[in-house]
């Protein structure tokens, strides 16, 4: 079972719906700085991005069994003409809101462009013994 939370997140939380899934259970939950996306991690493996305003599951990603998210804002938009020739300083504009992904199973950390975008980063880890 997974079960979406009702802002304010902070002072008080109450369960607005159940997503009932057999045998399928919700295992970690991580909110977007503003609290509009939630990763939602399962036992079975899965990423589920919810709008948690409009309660509507964006993007699905399999095959990340014990994994752990973060969101996080990259620097995306830095190619602005005249950027090579005079300092420019990064505006809101320039950044984008991103979900990093750290699969031990598979040994890897991705970020992915929210809400639709592609993989921007991928890499191998390891752990250390």
């Amino acid at each position: 079972m997974i079960c979406v939370l009702t802002p304010p997140f902070v002072v008080a939380a109450s369960v607005l719906t159940c997503l009932k899934d057999k045998p399928r259970k919700g295992e970690k939950l991580t909110l977007s700085p503003s609290g509009t996306l939630a990763a939602i991690t399962d036992s079975l493996g899965l990423i589920m991005l919810l709008d948690t305003q409009a309660l509507v599951v964006v993007r699905l990603e399999k095959g990340y069994r014990d994994a752990s998210c973060l969101f996080m804002e990259m620097l995306i938009n830095n190619d602005n003409p005249g950027s090579h020739s005079s300092y420019h300083e990064p505006v809101k504009s320039d950044y984008c809101l991103c979900l990093a992904i750290h699969a031990p199973r598979k040994g890897i950390v991705e970020v992915w462009q929210m809400r639709t975008g592609g993989r921007i980063l991928g890499g191998s880890v390891w752990e250390r013994e």
